[in-house]
């Protein structure tokens, strides 16, 4: 860092910090007028404006870099790219925080002096947050060649985590039973955002996100420095055709969303849903023509521009394809016959008078097991039953949540999150007793004898039977008497 340019830094935008700390005043100024909590009003509110603050300061301290008149001027003051690159970094990180620090301090020592709010982990965790904001701003907009283009960038590679998320959610969607939730949330991981907003929610640094957004923070410094320091200046006011700019994200973007809209609808034969994948893919398409226009600033389509779409649609398609007929690359079905598996099942009964929640949670290790090839079977019934659905996405997200009303039967296996759901049952008004119950057994698959042995070789047995917990030995005396 140089003192001599963040004394300039300071001459040549104290207005704009001002006006940030009037912002904070106001806020504190809004919290007591509308008698609401002052303390959390300001974690809330205050955050998000120091937020917002990161994103905005960093263009306008590096849009001279994008000025074709002056970019010059700018990079040929008396200090090194590197030090006029961390002098700017800090300057926005060390400025926005201690407005927040002062505000903050404020309201503390006015309404909260003494108690314990975790104010210690607010100040330090916003200051990291604004850290990250600031280095992944700055080079989102350093990817760009012009101002316009650098915000575009931003936008682009903010929501780039979760064009992977749909992305992944298409692919899970092949997969039978496959509950996506654990691997497509490490997705959005990726998003520097959403670690911090996690970070700042989770009340303490003992935890996955601080090291993810002090990482993000970390490389996004080092992308930007590489972007700054080594930058030609014949770059500013150019097309940005940098190949991590429009050329990257145009096509990243048009490929995903293809991709994921081949998942669910080119893999089925209704006419409708066909209709429907035609219809988004020239959506996409006008979408990917004023993309390429925004670009190249000239509205032309070049033929490598169609072939690179048309390629895009046949990769799409292809993978789609695969997928549907290799039943999701064989993964359901290969996991059927893991000599290691944990099974939770349950068993839910309600009606006007009676209901009774079952669980059992069932480990095999391999040998002949009746059990077992119980669950086996069930599992081998839904997958084929998942596949031969036509590929109708909403029947499968149906499927999968089991919108049940009356009476339902679930198996969730641990080992590769795939949850099976039957359809609902048919109410029984007369009451539970054990003839109605082993109806409802047989009419999921299961027969009472096999219940009681999958009892007897659980590793964990829990029954509530009209709210209070019972064994499973009860259950089955209460019911038959």
């Amino acid at each position: 860092m140089n003192k001599k340019y963040l004394k300039y830094l300071w001459e040549n935008h104290k207005f704009s910090i001002l006006f940030a700390f009037v912002m904070h005043l106001l806020l504190l100024a809004l919290s007591v007028w509308s008698n609401t909590n002052y303390l959390y009003f300001e974690f809330t509110a205050g955050t998000v404006v120091s937020i917002i603050s990161a994103i905005l300061l960093p263009p306008l301290l590096l849009k001279q870099v994008h000025n074709r008149a002056g970019v010059d001027s700018f990079f040929s003051i008396p200090v090194s790219r590197k030090q006029q690159y961390f002098s700017i970094i800090a300057f926005c990180i060390v400025t926005i925080s201690a407005i927040h620090i002062v505000d903050s301090s404020l309201v503390y020592i006015i309404f909260a002096l003494g108690k314990n709010v975790g104010f210690i982990f607010h100040l330090v965790a916003v200051t990291l947050a604004i850290a990250g904001t600031v280095c992944f701003t700055s080079f989102c907009f350093l990817i760009g060649n012009s101002n316009f283009d650098g915000v575009v960038m931003l936008l682009a590679y903010s929501c780039i985590p979760y064009l992977f998320y749909y992305f992944v959610s298409a692919i899970c969607s092949f997969i039978a039973g496959f509950q996506s939730y654990s691997t497509v949330n490490n997705i959005i991981y990726l998003s520097p955002f959403h670690c911090i907003g996690e970070m700042l929610d989770a009340g303490s640094f003992d935890n996955m996100y601080t090291f993810l957004t002090l990482l993000w923070t970390v490389v996004y410094f080092y992308l930007g420095y590489r972007q700054f320091v080594y930058r030609k200046a014949e770059r500013a006011g150019q097309i940005s055709d940098y190949f991590f700019a429009y050329p990257f994200i145009i096509n990243l973007y048009a490929f995903i969303l293809i991709c994921g809209f081949s998942m669910y609808y080119m893999t089925s034969t209704s006419s409708f849903n066909i209709v429907i994948y035609l219809f988004t893919v020239m959506l996409i398409f006008v979408c990917y023509a004023i993309a390429k226009f925004i670009y190249r600033r000239r509205l032309k389509i070049e033929l490598k521009d169609i072939l690179v779409f048309v390629g895009a649609i046949v990769l799409s398609t292809i993978i789609a394809l695969v997928m549907k007929g290799t039943r999701g690359f064989q993964i359901a079905d290969a996991s059927i016959n893991s000599k290691r598996v944990a099974y939770e099942y349950n068993i839910y009964i309600n009606n006007s008078s009676q209901n009774a929640e079952l669980t059992f949670i069932y480990e095999y290790n391999g040998g002949e097991s009746e059990v077992n090839d119980f669950f086996k079977q069930l599992r081998r019934k839904y997958n084929d039953d998942f596949y031969n659905n036509d590929g109708n996405w909403e029947y499968k997200v149906n499927y999968l949540t089991g919108n049940w009303e009356i009476y339902s039967e679930r198996l969730y296996c641990v080992n590769n999150y795939q949850e099976i759901n039957t359809n609902d049952y048919p109410m029984i008004t007369n009451g539970l007793d054990v003839s109605n119950f082993s109806y409802f057994l047989d009419y999921s698959g299961i027969t009472l004898e096999t219940l009681q042995k999958l009892a007897a070789e659980a590793s964990y047995v829990a029954v509530e039977y009209n709210g209070q917990q019972v064994s499973f030995e009860t259950f089955l005396e209460t019911i038959q008497n």
